[in-house]
């Protein structure tokens, strides 16, 4: 069977009865076009089953409007929202994403960034609990703008975006103080976790003693800890008078564990 010939750009310039340059401006969204003719090509466009060759422009304008986002955990919801967020925004702006998940393996992060480097995206979104020396000199040889987001970097060659933790942790503890609480659980990250671990138990330990409330260890629990059954966990939160309960987990495998725990506390409180 004899291939169709694909549609050029002319064929939708002549059909439209515009020039070719006009019929561009309209595809690529830029200005200077009245909106007669831009309707007249969005038409030529459309019945003519015209399809634009993505290879060939990206080799024209040395651009693939594409972006790699890189996550640990394509299954944690946090992740999730943070790419959907991307994602729209990218649309917005008429580029699409390749989504990239490396289960939080720095072999994994390393490949993952070879293979964007060589589909040419315009530019990273990495994601990670703590990136590597390897995976950051990786993406600085690949000369691809990186933006770090919940990151823990201190390198000034990437724009990073985070929160503080610490202060995150604070507010949280000050929030159910004012609610009357005075026995606050902490369900904490690992120890490893320096940002989103250690700093949240560090604001939670010093909204604490601001406040005067003594910190009960035996309600302060973090991830090596968290191997036992669901059960004991709401037994060690039930036993804590005037109750509350600051769930400050570190993304990652304890997440569903906690927040289960937490889930069945409030059945068993209500």
């Amino acid at each position: 069977m004899e291939k169709e010939k694909a549609v050029r750009l002319l064929d939708v310039a002549r059909h439209a009865g515009v020039g070719v340059g006009t019929a561009s401006r309209v595809l690529n969204h830029e200005p200077g076009v009245s909106e007669e003719k831009r309707q007249r090509v969005l038409r030529a466009i459309e019945e003519l089953g015209y399809r634009r060759n993505a290879i060939a422009r990206s080799l024209k304008v040395n651009r693939t409007k594409t972006l790699g986002v890189v996550i640990p955990d394509i299954a944690n919801e946090f992740y999730c929202e943070i790419v959907r967020g991307a994602e729209d925004a990218a649309r917005s702006e008429h580029y699409t994403i390749i989504l990239c998940s490396t289960d939080s393996r720095p072999a994994q992060e390393l490949s993952t960034i070879t293979m964007l480097t060589e589909k040419q995206v315009d530019g990273v979104i990495m994601l990670s609990y703590d990136c590597c020396p390897q995976t950051l000199d990786a993406l600085k040889r690949s000369g691809l703008p990186t933006a770090l987001i919940s990151t823990l970097c201190t390198d000034d060659a990437f724009i990073t975006i985070n929160i503080s933790n610490f202060d995150a942790a604070y507010q949280a503890v000050e929030h159910l103080i004012g609610l009357g609480h005075r026995s606050i659980a902490m369900l904490a990250g690992p120890p490893s976790d320096i940002d989103g671990g250690e700093n949240r138990l560090l604001g939670y330990r010093a909204a604490l003693a601001a406040h005067g409330v003594r910190a009960d260890g035996h309600i302060c629990k973090q991830p090596a800890e968290l191997g036992a059954p669901l059960n004991h966990l709401v037994e060690i939160l039930l036993a804590a008078d005037n109750l509350g309960v600051l769930a400050g987990v570190a993304a990652g495998e304890a997440e569903g564990q906690v927040f289960g725990a937490i889930l069945l506390l409030i059945l068993c409180t209500v």
